[in-house]
């Protein structure tokens, strides 16, 4: 279990409030309860809470107290997040826990997804990625896609069926002076390639969710084949100084690899 986003001074006793909870919510007894906890009715009644807590690191009931700032989400997985707020409120606080989070799992990215489920029609969500995140090539099926740059810069890349760039954009968040946002309407292609140490963007797609709509190119490696990887890498940075020097023919990045 990750206790994300505890200063030492609570770290203890926040996750011991998470093992206590899941164990409380056990097949005991509403009677048991009340003899674990006599006179203290409001204990009890906050185990059996639908569970729900801040990144900033504040557990919260589903609506957060009056005053607060901190938005509450619930942890699908090391890297994924969903809102449990009706209304949502995100600030700096929020995106430096999600970038804290980036750097300490395995795939160097987090999100916290806007939406309530993978069903609904809108998909929001703000994500993350380190330097040395890997994303690999990929275009959807009947779905349109936007991203706007809040911090950051990364190449957002579009290529051929053949993995050869056709479009390359150096986007950055408004300040830059560098494209901040762009669409893409049609199933091409595409991927960041990250400049920075982190990027951090809003993306906005529609749903819901359907996981064979997400295409991946045939000649861009697995995630788990860190060797192909680098080396994909490598021939895909080639491939960037080609196009942006306009010199010559520009190879593909691979070959077909399933």
């Amino acid at each position: 279990m990750v206790c994300l986003g505890q200063s030492p001074a609570n770290y203890t006793q926040y996750c011991a409030f998470f093992r206590l909870r899941a164990n409380f919510r056990g097949n005991i007894t509403m009677k048991h309860k009340e003899s674990l906890y006599p006179n203290h009715k409001n204990v009890i009644e906050k185990l059996e809470m639908p569970l729900s807590f801040s990144l900033a690191g504040k557990h919260s009931p589903k609506t957060h107290p009056e005053g607060t700032e901190d938005a509450n989400f619930r942890r699908i997985n090391s890297e994924v997040y969903y809102a449990t707020d009706s209304i949502i409120k995100l600030g700096k606080r929020d995106i430096e826990i999600l970038k804290e989070n980036a750097g300490s799992n395995k795939r160097q990215r987090s999100r916290l997804c806007t939406h309530r489920d993978i069903n609904d029609k809108l998909h929001e969500m703000f994500i993350v990625h380190r330097k040395n995140t890997y994303v690999r090539p990929h275009k959807h099926l009947h779905k349109s896609e936007s991203l706007h740059v809040i911090e950051g810069s990364a190449y957002m890349i579009v290529f051929d069926e053949f993995g050869k760039i056709v479009e390359l954009a150096n986007i950055s968040d408004y300040s830059s002076g560098h494209k901040f946002y762009y669409r893409m309407g049609s199933p091409y292609y595409h991927t960041l390639f990250i400049l920075s140490d982190f990027m951090v963007f809003h993306e906005t797609t529609n749903g819901p969710f359907k996981k064979s709509d997400t295409i991946f190119a045939p000649w861009s490696p697995k995630e788990n084949d860190k060797a192909a990887i680098k080396l994909f890498i490598k021939k895909l940075e080639r491939s960037i100084r080609c196009f942006l020097s306009q010199k010559g023919k520009c190879s593909k990045v691979g070959k077909r690899l399933e």
